[in-house]
């Protein structure tokens, strides 16, 4: 998934996310975005970040598609 912008997508942008996994754990999301855990699960709850809840034994695992990294921190490129 590609960030629709007239100048582009930045080039960082591409790079960060090249190597990452389909699908990444809240460890790797939060390592990537720099930010908290809390922030991650509010971004989640706002609609901001699009994730998969995925739940086997009771307790629940969040995991968030690389595509939407990438969808935010064009976003993010874009605000700034």
């Amino acid at each position: 998934m590609r960030c629709e912008k007239p100048f582009g997508v930045p080039e960082w942008v591409g790079e960060l996310v090249a190597d990452l996994p389909p699908l990444l754990t809240t460890a790797e999301a939060v390592a990537v975005l720099r930010c908290s855990p809390r922030s991650l699960y509010r971004r989640v709850s706002e609609g901001r970040i699009h994730a998969v809840r995925v739940s086997d034994t009771g307790s629940s695992r969040l995991l968030v598609p690389r595509g939407e990294i990438e969808r935010f921190l064009c976003e993010l490129a874009q605000a700034a």
